[in-house]
C-alpha cells in the first residue's frame, strides 16, 4: 500500500501518515452528502498512524475522496447507449408502420377513384397495380 498523504495535526503535536487500505468505492446512500463523498460520490478507506510513535497498532481509520469509478462509468455509458438504441429501433418501426398505413390509404383513395380493388382485397395492391399499368399502356 502506498502512502498517499502526510497530515500535520492542528495542535502540532502529531505527524500523521496515511496509507490506502481499500479501493475506491461508492459512498453509501446515507453518507452521500458528506464532504468526503464529494464531488463524485466515491470514497477510499485510509489507515492513519502517528509517525512519531511509529506504531501502526494505534492506527485510525479515515476516508479520502476519490475520482470516478471506471466500472460505474462504463455501466452508465452502456445503459445510455442501450436506451438510445431501443428508442431508435422503436421510432424506426413506428415510422415504417405509419408510412405503410399512409401508402395503403393513398392506394385505396386512388383505387376508389379509378375503380380498382382496394389494398385489403385478396387481389392486393400489387395485382391491382399490375392491372393499372396494363390499363395505362393501352
Amino acid at each position: 500500500m502506498a502512502i498517499i498523504a502526510t497530515i500535520k495535526a492542528i495542535d502540532g503535536d502529531n505527524d500523521w501518515s496515511c496509507t490506502v487500505r481499500d479501493s475506491c468505492r461508492p459512498c453509501p446512500e446515507d453518507n452521500i452528502n458528506d464532504p468526503v463523498c464529494q464531488p463524485f460520490g466515491n470514497r477510499q478507506l485510509l489507515l492513519c498512524y502517528d509517525t512519531r510513535t511509529s506504531s501502526k497498532i494505534d492506527s485510525i481509520p479515515a476516508w479520502h475522496s476519490c475520482g470516478r469509478l471506471p466500472t460505474q462509468e462504463r455501466n452508465t455509458f452502456l445503459k445510455f447507449v442501450s436506451l438510445n438504441f431501443a428508442i431508435t429501433v422503436t421510432a424506426t418501426m413506428i415510422v415504417l408502420i405509419r408510412n405503410r398505413q399512409i401508402a395503403n390509404a393513398q392506394y385505396d383513395k386512388l383505387a376508389k377513384t379509378i375503380g380498382l380493388p382496394d389494398a385489403k382485397s385478396p387481389d392486393g395492391p400489387l395485382a391491382a397495380a399490375g392491372r393499372l399499368l396494363k390499363f395505362l399502356r393501352t
